[in-house]
């Protein structure tokens, strides 16, 4: 039986599969659709790497925040991803009384990895029970270099991989369970803490944080580890906003980033007072909203990016972006804000700088 996107499960339905497949996307989501693999298809949708995941939230506010924040971006109307992330959440308490095992597909990147946590949290405070969990992943496939993840793969390729899923235990489910907590916690040292653990059951999760803490304010020059991979890039010319993505995305270990997020990062490089890149053509950018062409490519091909003399500057350590442009956004569950506390990030001590400090 070929999948289907599933509805709220009917637990006396007969014919309900007893397999339930996580995706961490829709292009994973239809290329299991394309295979003879049994099983109901759920698509986990979120960019937890962006916005806010603050602690102390029940798991409906979190919907509800997350929801919000989606729809400020403009990325998904506030009422559609609410009900789409309640729906989602529900299916999951589903799980352990009516399926007989989950399978999880996500990669080795940063918006996979978060994702991952976030999934065996729920299980981590009295595990999976009686329902088998078990995880495909990769962060390599025999002829494709480089690889970036599953969406890269065909049908065939895909079904491939799902013999050589690994079952996930209560030591996953728990290790993942203190990852989620430090990720939401309001001190992102808890995140430090939490990588001098031994972490290596889940082997992608340790150094997806550590990129996650790149994305801070560097202690020299204010920026994030995108932005400043955005600027570098800029400092060798003009490039397209398509082009400049996927530059970015080369210098990426592990490229983690949609367009979508990119796009809103380039507005904000672009704003205010002291813009750090700009328009070639002397326009104004804006961040494009979700349209797409057949293929999945975003339907932005405007003018070139080009850097600012005050871009050069802050990407040479002479100015500071955090105090031309205090930032005002989450992440995880840190609030960088007027008057929050600024945490930073040392690239070459690869540590955090508590507020403050010299």
């Amino acid at each position: 039986m070929p999948m289907q996107r599933p509805t709220l499960p009917d637990p006396n339905d007969p014919d309900l599969e007893k397999t339930l497949h996580v995706a961490n996307g829709d292009v994973v989501a239809d290329l299991l659709a394309e295979t003879d693999i049994r099983g109901e298809v759920l698509v986990w949708r979120d960019v937890l790497s962006e916005g806010p995941v603050p602690p102390d939230l029940s798991l409906v506010n979190l919907g509800a925040a997350r929801a919000r924040f989606l729809d400020e971006r403009g990325w998904m109307p506030y009422l559609a991803a609410r009900a789409d992330l309640a729906k989602r959440d529900s299916i999951l308490s589903f799980v352990p009384r009516l399926r007989d095992e989950l399978v999880l597909w996500f990669e080795h990147d940063l918006h996979d990895q978060l994702q991952l946590i976030q999934i065996l949290d729920r299980f981590g405070a009295r595990g999976p029970e009686k329902l088998r969990i078990s995880l495909v992943t990769a962060d390599r496939y025999p002829g494709i270099e480089p690889f970036h993840g599953l969406g890269q793969l065909d049908a065939d390729q895909l079904s491939g991989l799902f013999p050589t899923r690994s079952e996930i235990g209560m030591d996953h489910c728990r290790l993942a369970r203190r990852a989620w907590q430090a990720f939401r916690a309001s001190d992102p040292t808890e995140i430090e803490r939490f990588l001098g653990e031994d972490t290596s059951a889940l082997p992608f999760l340790a150094p997806a944080l550590r990129r996650h803490l790149a994305q801070f304010p560097a202690a020299d020059t204010g920026l994030s580890m995108t932005e400043t991979l955005t600027l570098r890039v800029l400092a060798d010319g003009p490039l397209a906003p398509v082009q400049l993505f996927l530059a970015v995305q080369d210098l990426e270990a592990t490229p983690f980033m949609g367009d979508l997020a990119f796009w809103w990062h380039l507005e904000r490089l672009a704003g205010g007072s002291q813009p750090l890149l700009r328009l070639a053509d002397g326009g104004a950018f804006v961040a494009p909203r979700p349209a797409r062409e057949e293929d999945g490519t975003p339907l932005f091909d405007g003018p070139a990016l080009e850097l600012t003399q005050t871009g050069a500057d802050v990407l040479a350590g002479r100015l500071d972006w955090a105090t031309l442009s205090p930032p005002d956004r989450w992440l995880g569950g840190v609030h960088l804000a007027l008057g929050a506390p600024l945490w930073r990030w040392d690239p070459g001590t690869e540590k955090l700088v508590a507020p403050g400090s010299d």
